[in-house]
């Protein structure tokens, strides 16, 4: 299979049309004609990330933030940036991300969320993007979700079932109520300070994201709105084995490996 029927296949869950204007989504590295028989998932294209593909013998990095984000002058090896890009064209092991277009897709980042926590009767948060599915069919998506739960519950057992189902040691809470019952919630994996205003605006009682900060934090608290911050790598991370098994059942028959490099995380909780 060529690069560029990867990429084909990809865009059919996350066009690269509703990607916002300041991303950098798309294919970053490496040649669309490219014979594809290995393909590594991950969330970031760190170096650990980039000597795994490469010992792997992989064609393909499909990840979600891009590798390349802000312009660069020089691609060289004493340079972080230059240097992962080095390795990987050496290798000639292409790069793919799916950033903003995989966070407003239809069935992506949100959807995924939502799904895991049970929310129901959902809406996006953010202003809604339509676009043209599979079927022809328009599909409607956008940043962030904002849903019911199937049945009330304590913002503590909120709280216990986003740490298991997201497979998460701990969370930051900016509690308004902690003996809150809670029906309403709003998510937007990632960094999702930004959308506090429509959170409240939905009439979320819960808002579940990451990197929200100490001020935003507080400042939500403050409206009433309980903010959850299970991080950007954990509420993201979703990503992986998501985009992972849509390749394989996309691919099935063909002589095409995936593996889902999941267990890299870049960081600890001491």
């Amino acid at each position: 299979m060529k690069c560029s029927e990867v990429i084909a296949l990809l865009e059919q869950l996350a066009p690269a049309s509703i990607a916002s204007s300041w991303d950098n989504s798309g294919l970053l590295l490496g040649r669309r004609d490219k014979t594809i028989r290995r393909i590594a998932v991950t969330l970031d294209v760190t170096d650990a990330v980039v000597e795994e593909a490469i010992a792997w013998k992989a064609d393909l990095i499909v990840s979600h933030h891009p590798m390349i984000f802000s312009p660069m002058r020089q691609i060289v090896t004493d340079q972080l940036g230059g240097r992962r890009i080095w390795r990987l064209a050496n290798a000639d092991i292409a790069c793919y991300a799916m950033h903003t277009n995989f966070d407003a897709a239809a069935e992506g980042m949100a959807w995924l969320a939502a799904s895991k926590i049970g929310l129901r009767e959902t809406k996006r948060l953010s202003e809604c993007v339509s676009y043209p599915g599979t079927d022809g069919a328009a599909r409607e998506g956008g940043i962030g979700i904002v849903g019911s739960l199937p049945e009330p519950l304590p913002c503590s057992a909120l709280v216990h079932r986003v740490k298991e189902r997201f497979s998460i040691p701990s969370v930051l809470v900016y509690s308004a109520s902690p003996e809150a019952m809670i029906e309403r919630v709003a998510i937007c994996p990632g960094s999702g300070k930004d959308l506090i205003p429509e959170a409240i605006q939905a009439g979320a009682q819960v808002y579940l994201t990451g990197d929200v900060g100490h001020h935003s934090g507080l400042d939500a608290k403050e409206m009433g709105l309980t903010v959850i911050d299970a991080s950007h790598y954990h509420m993201e991370k979703i990503f992986v084995p998501y985009v992972g098994e849509y390749l394989r059942r996309s691919v099935s028959g063909e002589a095409l490996q995936v593996r889902e490099l999941l267990d890299l995380c870049p960081f600890e909780l001491w």
